[in-house]
């Protein structure tokens, strides 16, 4: 099966991984950004929209767009209809890893590495074929200085800074700009890239200060 192009859900997944399957920054950031990929793709296929001004996942056309991936996607999005997109992509966003990586494989875009006995290991997704997301950064890196982004560029470069991984998913050297630049410019994209990509940057950030409290929580404990 040749290699598909990709969507602002599969460019994500090869952005967040490094050549060996490990992934570029925290684990459970990646379900998150996933989700909300997936989001902003049935939203431009006409399929999920966000109402009460962000807060709420609409679906507003439940039948299939013939992709497997995005129609698994639309499945999950269906039972969360009217619910809040903060809940959604972090219910969504706990096994979607698996389903993406699995599609890639399936067209020759990744392998896949079973993981360790009792999950100790996890599942990794080494690239077998790196020119998909070569060709995906180089566009990537054009927007970041400067060039106008495609919908697709706009969602990626701001779920990655909704994730506030900018400065872990592309070096210095590559795109010419200071880390502060970098994160200024994917803020900037962030700040206009729809609903989709503020629902993962509410996410994160409750899961953030869920972090923090659990933390002060076991401080407070100790003393």
């Amino acid at each position: 099966m040749s290699a598909p192009h990709p969507t602002v859900t599969t460019g994500l997944f090869l952005l967040l991984l490094q050549e060996d399957g490990r992934p570029e920054a925290l684990g459970q950031y990646t379900g998150y950004g996933l989700a909300g990929a997936m989001l902003a793709d049935l939203a431009a296929a006409g399929r999920v929209d966000v109402a009460d001004e962000g807060h709420l996942i609409q679906v507003t056309d439940p039948t299939p767009t013939g992709d497997p991936l995005l129609d698994e996607g639309l499945t999950r999005f269906l039972g969360h209809d009217g619910k809040r997109v903060s809940i959604a992509l972090t219910t969504i966003g706990r096994t979607l890893e698996h389903a993406v990586g699995d599609y890639l494989a399936e067209r020759g875009v990744v392998e896949v590495e079973e993981g360790g006995w009792l999950g100790l290991k996890p599942r990794r997704y080494p690239e077998a074929d790196g020119s998909m997301e070569a060709e995906l950064r180089e566009g990537l890196i054009e927007v970041l200085r400067g060039a106008e982004p495609t919908l697709q560029q706009h969602a990626m470069l701001g779920l990655i800074s909704a994730l506030e991984i900018p400065t872990a998913v592309f070096d210095k050297q590559d795109t010419g700009l200071t880390n502060r630049e970098l994160k200024a410019r994917a803020f900037e994209l962030r700040e206009s890239a729809g609903p989709a990509v503020a629902g993962v940057s509410r996410a994160v950030r409750a899961m953030h200060a869920a972090v923090m409290t659990g933390a002060l929580s076991a401080n407070v404990s100790n003393g």
